[in-house]
């Protein structure tokens, strides 16, 4: 792999670039653009190597489908049944027990009666139960790709989800300006033996299209030709916060970033389509479900969820009670604020030291480093909600993904220098892509997936929150080449 810079040495050595300075570096840019372009035809390699990840991603996606159509989907059967129940008036409070019960035995006696698929009555067994916890918002939006045949929506939601999961990996490899082969390659990791993803089709949870839905709020803040596109992602992030609040914390480090950063403008426009973004979402689901009460409804029994359903033993892996003294909800909080000001300490000191060396001066507005910066603080609020909540199965994981892919991120520089960037650069990053990737690690241990995972994982999102903040250390430092040249060449 070779490493192109469009900036030209002669960039480094002004001190204060006026406008002919700009002029100059803009074309500089365009000279080392257009020697990557005229090196492509050098590389006889080139075109085979991103064939030949194509087609492996091609496989890679058809093996994920057929993998797939052996499960019930034991999760999307909860948000089916709801959205069914409520859409014909079969339902009254769904997040009551005696209701979550009365319309889990309706709709199995109903699957028992209609002769529909064994999918559907073993799922509808499985599920006489219901634990359905999530935000009326969910069930309404989701029950927007309901026929009302389980079979089919599943089969629906299994490829919203897939599709989802692959743009969102496409659309950061896009923002970051990976080449078109390492994007090829960072999808076959994301895929291929990715645990969460594999626990994602599994059950066919949300997580693939939460990821999706923040993937396409962070390309909404880079179409330039949308009109009116920060109100817009703005309005996306507040009705992706209402499906589901676990990613509450992206905007709140979004927002303090755009503070610290001074981008006011910015975080006022974002802001407003929050607001609007919200109101929407209460709106439409009050609307699906009769009444606005239902969310207080939703949040009491949020606050009711029995410890029986959250333990490890059933799946929730998450890192926090790995932690020795771990004893509830107020732990989790008190490690929540300790590592959202972390993160917060490391972003005002690296922005001041670089306004007290100048080194942000030059580089600090340029479009991909605001890629760069908003991919960053919105994939470390996904980190801090995974290391900190105290319910996290396994398919949640799905979200370290921005950060996995930054990680990878190319840079000016050719050669780590130092320890510290072999660190950063080389070994961490492949080894939380590995702990993420251990299923065929898994398969030769003598180890119950309850023993393993949680490890696995929990070292896999520590590892990425300390690469998240080193990578915050040196976003305004100078150390990072945020021109269009700057890319890994295939």
């Amino acid at each position: 792999m070779r490493r192109r810079r469009a900036v030209g040495s002669a960039n480094s050595k002004r001190s204060k670039p006026g406008d002919t300075d700009i002029l100059a570096r803009e074309m500089e840019q365009t000279q080392g653009s257009g020697r990557i372009i005229a090196g492509i035809g050098r590389r006889p390699l080139l075109a085979p190597t991103a064939l030949l990840l194509a087609v492996l991603v091609v496989v890679a996606i058809a093996g994920s489908w057929a993998k797939a159509q052996s499960f019930w989907g034991i999760d999307y059967y909860q948000f089916w049944v709801v959205g069914q129940a409520v859409a014909g008036l079969e339902a009254h409070d769904v997040y009551s027990d005696s209701e979550r019960r009365r319309i889990g035995e309706a709709f199995l006696r109903k699957a028992q009666e209609d002769g529909v698929s064994q999918r559907q009555i073993r799922v509808a067994q499985y599920r006489v139960n219901l634990e359905n916890y999530s935000t009326p918002f969910l069930y309404a939006f989701l029950h927007l790709f309901a026929s009302g045949d389980y079979d089919t929506d599943l089969a629906r939601h299994r490829a919203l989800s897939l599709a989802s999961m692959l743009l969102a990996i496409f659309g950061v490899c896009r923002l970051l300006r990976f080449s078109g082969a390492v994007t090829l390659a960072m999808v076959l990791a994301c895929i291929v033996w990715f645990d969460p993803f594999l626990s994602e089709l599994r059950v066919s949870n949300v997580n693939a299209l939460q990821l999706g839905l923040l993937v396409l709020f962070l390309c909404l803040m880079r179409a330039r030709r949308v009109p009116q596109r920060q109100l817009l992602a703005g309005a996306l992030l507040g009705m992706t916060v209402m499906f589901k609040p676990n990613l509450v914390l992206v905007a709140v480090l979004l927002a303090a970033a755009w503070a610290i950063h001074r981008r006011w403008a910015k975080l006022s426009m974002v802001g407003l389509g929050f607001g609007v973004g919200v109101l929407v979402a209460l709106g439409w689901s009050s609307a699906f479900f009769g009444s606005a009460h239902v969310w207080l409804d939703w949040f009491a029994a949020v606050r009711s969820m029995p410890a029986a359903i959250i333990g490890i033993g059933v799946g929730n892996y998450a890192p926090v009670k790995l932690i020795p003294g771990w004893n509830g909800v107020g732990f989790s909080i008190a490690v929540l604020v300790l590592l959202v000001g972390v993160v917060l300490g490391f972003a005002c000191w690296s922005r001041r030291d670089a306004c007290a060396s100048g080194a942000a001066t030059p580089m600090g507005e340029g479009p991909d480093r605001e890629s760069v910066e908003d991919t960053l603080f919105l994939g470390a609020g996904c980190l801090i909600y995974l290391l900190s909540a105290p319910l996290v199965w396994q398919h949640y994981f799905v979200l370290t993904v921005p950060i996995l892919v930054l990680v990878f991120r190319p840079t000016g520089s050719s050669n780590p220098a130092g320890v510290s960037e072999l660190l950063a650069r080389r070994i961490l990053p492949v080894t939380a892509l590995l702990l993420l990737n251990a299923e065929p690690l898994w398969a030769a241990l003598p180890l119950s997936h309850e023993s393993f995972f949680p490890v696995a994982n929990g070292i896999a999102v520590l590892l990425l929150y300390g690469l998240s903040l080193w990578q915050i250390h040196h976003l305004d430092s100078g150390r990072w080449d945020f021109g269009p040249g700057a890319r890994l060449d295939d």
